[in-house]
């Protein structure tokens, strides 16, 4: 899909700066993409890359109205990414990173799989053809061999700052025609979530750095996985929905979380991912995997018998059960942070839904054995949803 587009020079005002790039879209889309591009922006500024914005010049040309596509395009010792090669066997495209000056590099020599760096000749999905402004030098780098090119610096703020701009470019590229943004360009993250836990399920974590051809990694597991069509089980699914829960609702709880815990937490709050973002989707269904495998040990009785106990736990499942003196018991399970199981019993419907965290006060009436996993079990529960008790 090509944009239409004009170059920011011929574009006057106080919105022209570097790394700008002016489009010509429909004026009916704008309301629609000024959201879309904010959604981006909110993203990108919440997992530390720079901003993302959409500037409308007022230019009005046939019914299209010019606006700027502006984003840093990050620098590491001089290089930086110019365009973003996906290799698909023989078809290979070529994805210019908005505001980034054009490659001076012919198709034969990208359309190849290779790396400058490591001269190894290897099945690569994703390459980086990455320009150096001092000399306008071009080197192309497979995304294993980026950290060591750029002598030890993290490449991740370089390549999600380059991701996110080269997404907001597309939604731009849709504009002109009303076609939205282009396929492959994100991948919606519930569905690339149950092939997640469908792979790790049966073929346990493998990282992007341990990857190989004949051991891909989890994250290209998945998405072949996700292309295919893959059967998914009801195995899948719970595990899928479960960690989605867990890392909506429960990590943005946590007092001292990890950086991998507030990116995860930041990237599940939209409901699409990046493909660089699909390692960390991976990571966190393993990590919930193994966690759920570890809870019988992890749970420990709380409070004591007749005590008022005040929890904050993610609701994993409610049900109801006959009772010959009630006539029929609500109950919910939860779980907290620290992994202890507790479940809430009532006479009457209780205030709660599967998969959300709740703030929940009640009586421990009993310390209980599931199944070999220790349960503090409590009534009278009063229940808040847990993030505006917080803010409160």
């Amino acid at each position: 899909m090509i944009a239409d587009t004009e170059h920011v020079a011929g574009v006057h005002g106080p919105a022209d700066a570097a790394g700008a790039r002016a489009f010509r879209v429909r004026t009916e889309n704008l309301p629609g993409l000024h959201e879309r591009i904010e959604r981006i922006n909110r993203r990108a500024r919440r997992l530390g890359t720079g901003p993302v914005l959409l500037v409308d010049t007022g230019r009005r040309q046939a019914g299209h109205a010019v606006v700027i596509l502006q984003g840093d395009t990050p620098r590491v010792q001089g290089w930086r990414i110019a365009a973003v090669v996906r290799h698909r066997g023989a078809d290979t495209e070529l994805r210019p990173v908005p505001g980034a000056p054009a490659v001076p590099l012919s198709s034969d020599r990208w359309r190849a799989a290779s790396c400058d760096h490591c001269q190894v000749a290897r099945n690569r999905k994703e390459t980086f053809l990455l320009l150096h402004e001092g000399d306008w030098t071009v080197r192309q780098v497979g995304s294993s061999c980026l950290r060591d090119f750029l002598g030890g610096h993290d490449p991740e703020r370089l390549c999600r700052q380059a991701e996110y701009l080269l997404i907001a470019g597309a939604e731009l590229s849709g504009a002109a025609d009303g076609a939205g943004v282009e396929p492959g360009a994100t991948l919606e993250l519930q569905a690339f979530l149950a092939h997640a836990a469908r792979v790790v399920r049966r073929a346990g974590w493998t990282s992007g750095a341990a990857g190989t051809d004949e051991t891909p990694s989890s994250a290209d597991q998945a998405e072949a996985s996700l292309e295919q069509h893959a059967p998914i089980e009801p195995a899948d699914q719970r595990l899928a929905r479960g960690t989605l829960a867990w890392a909506r609702e429960l990590l943005p709880l946590k007092r001292n979380p990890s950086a991998f815990e507030l990116d995860l937490a930041a990237v599940v709050r939209e409901s699409w991912i990046t493909r660089r973002e699909r390692g960390l989707i991976c990571a966190a269904v393993m990590i919930r995997r193994r966690e759920l495998a570890r809870a019988r040990s992890r749970s420990h009785h709380q409070g004591s018998v007749g005590d008022e106990l005040e929890v904050v736990g993610l609701v994993e499942h409610v049900y109801v059960r006959p009772s010959s003196r009630w006539g029929h018991v609500h109950q919910a399970v939860l779980r907290d942070l620290d992994g202890n199981r507790y479940r809430c019993w009532s006479s009457r419907p209780l205030s709660i839904e599967e998969d959300r965290a709740y703030r929940v006060s009640g009586r421990v009436t009993a310390h209980d054995d599931h199944r070999g996993e220790l349960e503090t079990v409590l009534t009278r529960c009063r229940t808040a949803p847990a993030r505006a008790a917080v803010a409160g």
